[in-house]
């Protein structure tokens, strides 16, 4: 068995286990998720303001038929 092989993960000895970098990915993580929690809410309310506006509709002008021979014709 050889202990002496290089590792297939490239390490930066500097990098490792640096604080500052350590601080930096968990701030940059928290205001990602924040970023993102925000986004869906805002899409939602988006959403629930836009209906109370506009009523969900399926009406549409195309006859089924031509739907399904685009679809699988």
């Amino acid at each position: 068995m050889q202990h002496n092989q290089a590792s297939l993960v490239p390490v930066i000895p500097t990098v490792q286990r640096d604080p500052a970098t350590r601080r930096f990915g968990i701030i940059f993580l928290i205001t990602l998720a924040f970023v993102t929690v925000g986004v869906a809410i805002g899409i939602g309310v988006g959403n629930l303001a836009h209906y109370n506006y506009f009523p969900p509709s399926n009406q549409t002008n195309v006859p089924p038929e031509y739907l399904f021979n685009i679809t699988y014709g």
